[in-house]
């Protein structure tokens, strides 16, 4: 991230719409603007592609497919930082 995290982009995937919510709100709190959120594993991909985040924030268990596939397959075109955030 570049410092500014007014300038900083930051991808949430994660099913849980509730959960999402209230992640953007403490990331604007803390003065993140620019929060994409996805609710698949298959539309966090084509977001990061099309957004370039600068930090991502990934649900393990997802609808469609697990969060480490979704690791694997943004690894073959990003290597920003990825959070992992699980229940288990």
């Amino acid at each position: 991230m570049d410092g500014n995290s007014l300038n900083s982009k930051v991808l949430i995937i994660d099913d849980e719409r509730e959960l999402c919510e209230l992640i953007e709100a403490y990331l604007k709190k803390e003065g993140f603007h620019m929060i994409y959120k996805a609710y698949s594993g298959e539309q966090g991909i084509r977001l990061c592609r099309h957004e370039n985040p600068d930090i991502i924030i990934l649900d393990i268990m997802l609808p469609d497919i697990d969060g480490f596939e979704v690791c694997r397959r943004l690894r073959e075109f990003t290597l920003e930082p990825i959070l992992f955030l699980s229940a288990k």
